[in-house]
């Protein structure tokens, strides 16, 4: 920041107050809107805002309830050094009598109250004018964009000039009411930044003309019509230009999941349709949303063809891993037995069967208006060196998995890698069959995959088929993760492929399946994943963790009660844990002073109308004894000056005494707040060591399950790669092993002992490992999608018999294999 920038947060839609309609929440959503607004002054505090912006709706309703209208005024009180301007908005507009009233008397807090104005503010020497107007009722059908006002007074060079308002902008809706404004007004406008409340989804910063401007969006969310990320934008402002970037704060999200479950046979999950679908659902959303699954709210639509109607109230009995979860049915009954038997295999067949058909690159590092069609079977590729082929495995790949790697290095960044010569973005299509079914994405590549533009039409039924930015392309499709297309379906450049390690992702998927086959519960793959949280909640040493984190909290607490009844025994002399009846012994020191505070008002003014009356009585009686009535009059003064100063000394006291009684209640308010803290963190820890030892204890079940799964696994595996090496190896190999690292180890005929295959020359080691990979696919072909296999120059070291023999090899499968060589294939 230097001293022509500003740093802002740009916030609206917050909707304190507001109380969801569904009624099964078990926990309350409006508590959690109100941590959400107390998360966004912790960030102000954090980032050193200088000022915070809310474009309206900060409240659901104009008259929120008083606790809300405190709570707003405390958070405001801890960001006294940071100016908050408010544009009251539809559902709190500003009246007589307006809440915002009361708010505005806090030093750092400005409000707009009606037609458009501006708030002047010296911000570390640096003028900013923030132009804004409030909403008076809940409809406004007039612009309150004022745009001659805001011309007339953004003359100024060196003023940063910033618009704050509540409005529907040209575009996103026609005569709402709900203060429409132009984008030719934003254009002429002289505004630096122009922030805006109203639409609850967050636009991205744009510009018209000098002046940038945007929709932050509600940072927490109202209703399932608020799917996507929810929070605030942050940055900096300085003249002609806004440097804000969006900063994700809800505490949970809502979000519109569908599952297809055409041929996905329930009853290899579990004995019961319902729980089948418990288990499948769980563990499709924590594979889509991480660790932090089950604090989201889901809307579910379950579709597809399914062999009878689903029981969806058994569902939502069993289903208790998510807070909250409303399902929608539009599956479609079938009854699968009108099928004959050959009708059945054949439809079993085709649903195996996926293939590309053909790839266009529009722009995609070198390569421009590039096609390229393959066949079912094995396709063979030439091309030179620098012809393009590694580029065109790329494009594959990032047609299926566009988000790849952040890092900054080109291998493994393809956005920055291929990033297209010409200019232009990234783009293009393929063209794929999968269950008889023939289907067309297209892509248009921005910088992040948050950026891409992707289409995915079906072109059996000609219609464009919804699909969600959330997914990739393969995983939708191929039912497949990113590093699992890496492990098996792709064999190129960087893939790391010929390290033992590559392999155990695979074993993992596979035995995923066969415990899913024999119903035991749980997933090999959540291994890691409970390796990873068991650290989260305890590490090995016992040193770190959420577990021990939660102790420390609670102590830190018990530290501060500690502190605060310290504070009460120098405010009230009473000692909280020695004494009995505090409550009542305030009140009597509060009683007593009052008494004495009530006596000594009442002997000033007696003394006072003494001395009045004795100094009349003494100008009346002149002439008689003067001396007598002179000293009685001294008498009564000096007593009226002694009782004077008693009276302020009480009163005095009094005051203070009211000082110290609102302090009183403050500590005791605190020290409570605190007790119900401690109490709660007590049972959030014993909750978090019961989840601990339960993780513990299925850790144990599953790791002793793998091991024997894995042994069975790598039994057909073992005997497939022998029987596709000596396909090309003039060396019989006997036996394959794993060891229990998954370090692959073989013996052939002519040496007894068993060798790793570390050993191998390059282009064994690169054969062994590609016929581990076809071993693999076949297995999984058997128990899914029939996939494909992409390989790139991969045989380039092979002698010219391994090379022909390996071709033959890949000719004989039965998968589509796509293999791109520099070396030309003899006819």
């Amino acid at each position: 920041m230097t001293g022509k920038d500003i740093k802002i947060i740009h916030t609206a839609d917050i909707h304190l107050g507001y109380d969801s309609y569904e009624e099964n929440y078990d926990f309350d959503r409006k508590q959690e809107i109100q941590e959400t607004f107390h998360r966004i002054i912790s960030v102000s505090i954090k980032e050193k805002v200088d000022l915070i912006l809310i474009a309206g709706d900060l409240f659901d309703t104009p008259n929120p309830p008083s606790e809300a209208v405190d709570y707003v005024i405390r958070q405001f009180r801890r960001i006294p050094e940071i100016f908050v301007i408010i544009s009251p908005g539809n559902h709190d507009y500003y009246t007589e009598n307006s809440p915002y009233d009361e708010i505005g008397k806090c030093s750092n807090v400005l409000i707009f109250d009606g037609a458009m104005d501006y708030f002047e503010l010296d911000i570390r020497g640096q003028i900013v004018r923030v132009f804004g107007a409030a909403f008076n009722t809940s409809r406004c059908y007039d612009s309150l964009f004022n745009l001659p006002l805001i011309k007339e007074n953004t003359k100024e060079k060196d003023v940063i000039n910033i618009g704050l308002l509540h409005a529907s902008l040209e575009g996103k809706s026609t005569n709402s009411g709900y203060d429409p404004i132009k984008l030719e007004d934003i254009k002429n406008s002289n505004l630096d930044y122009l922030a805006l409340g109203h639409f609850h989804k967050p636009t991205k910063i744009k510009q018209a003309g000098n002046t940038y401007y945007g929709y932050s969006g509600c940072p927490e969310a109202m209703s399932f019509k608020d799917t996507g990320r929810r929070g605030i934008y942050i940055g900096g402002v300085s003249k002609h230009y806004a440097g804000l970037r969006f900063v994700d704060i809800a505490k949970r999200k809502y979000i519109k999941y569908e599952l297809d479950l055409t041929d996905i046979d329930l009853s290899r999950i579990s004995a019961t349709e319902e729980d089948a679908l418990v288990r499948l659902l769980s563990r499709k959303l924590k594979e889509d949303y991480g660790d932090d699954y089950v604090n989201n709210l889901y809307q579910v639509v379950l579709s597809g063809k399914v062999k009878s109607r689903i029981n969806i109230d058994a569902i939502y009995n069993s289903f208790i891993d998510v807070k909250f979860l409303k399902i929608e049915d539009k599956t479609t009954p079938v009854d699968s037995s009108i099928l004959s038997i050959g009708e059945k295999k054949e439809e079993v067949i085709e649903n195996n069967r996926f293939y590309i058909k053909s790839i266009f690159i529009k722009n995609f590092g070198g390569l421009e208006n590039f096609q390229m069609e393959f066949d079912k079977g094995f396709n063979f590729i030439y091309g030179d060196n620098e012809f393009g082929k590694t580029t065109i495995m790329a494009f594959i790949r990032m047609m299926f998995y566009g988000k790849g790697s952040k890092s900054q290095d080109l291998y493994k960044n393809y956005r920055k890698k291929y990033k297209p010569l010409n200019g232009h973005l990234m783009a293009g299509n393929i063209n794929f069959v999968i269950n008889d079914k023939e289907y067309l994405v297209t892509k248009e590549f921005g910088n992040t995959k948050g950026e891409d533009i992707c289409d995915v039409y079906d072109l059996q039924e000609g219609i464009k088929k919804p699909f969600s930015s959330d997914k990739e392309i393969g995983e939708y499709f191929l039912n497949i993760s990113e590093e699992e297309f890496e492990k098996t379906l792709f064999v190129g450049e960087n893939t790391g492929y010929i390290t033992d390690n590559a392999i155990e992702g695979l074993f993992i998927k596979l035995a995923d399946m066969e415990l899913e086959k024999l119903g035991i519960h749980g997933r090999a793959s959540d291994i890691n994943k409970l390796e990873k949280d068991l650290e989260k909640l305890k590490s090995k040493r016992g040193n770190k963790g959420k577990i021990i984190d939660k102790a420390d909290e609670i102590t830190k607490s018990q530290e501060k009660i500690s502190y605060l009844k310290k504070e009460f025994k120098d405010v009230t002399g009473f000692d909280m844990d020695e004494e009995e009846d505090i409550e009542d012994k305030i009140n009597e020191k509060y009683n007593k002073n009052n008494l004495l505070y009530n006596i000594m008002r009442i002997l000033t003014i007696v003394s006072f109308v003494v001395t009045i009356f004795s100094s009349l009585f003494l100008f009346i009686k002149k002439s008689e004894d003067v001396g007598m009535y002179m000293i009685l009059g001294i008498v009564v003064t000096l007593i009226f000056m002694v009782l004077s100063f008693y009276f302020r000394k009480v009163r005095n006291d009094y005051h203070e005494y009211d000082y110290d009684e609102e302090l009183v209640e403050k500590i005791i308010s605190e020290i409570d707040k605190h007790k119900d803290g401690i109490e709660r963190m007590r049972q959030e820890r014993v909750g978090m060591i019961e989840r601990y030892n339960d993780m513990v204890a299925e850790y144990k079940e599953l790791k002793s399950n793998l091991s024997n799964i894995e042994r069975d696994v790598f039994k057909p595996i073992s005997a497939r790669v022998i029987d596709l090496v000596n396909m090309v190896w003039e060396q019989e190999v006997l036996e394959i092993i794993l060891d229990e690292n998954r370090n692959l180890y073989y013996k052939t005929a002519d040496d007894a002992n068993f060798r790793s295959i570390k050993y191998l020359s390059t282009s064994m080691t690169r054969l062994m490992y590609i016929c581990v990979r076809i071993a693999i696919c076949e297995m999984l072909n058997e128990k899914g999608i029939c996939l494909p296999i992409l390989i790139d120059d991969e045989l380039n070291a092979f002698d010219e018999n391994n090379f022909k023999r390996t071709i033959n090899l890949f000719e004989d499968l039965d998968m589509q294999v796509i293999l791109f060589s520099c070396r030309k294939k003899e006819v």
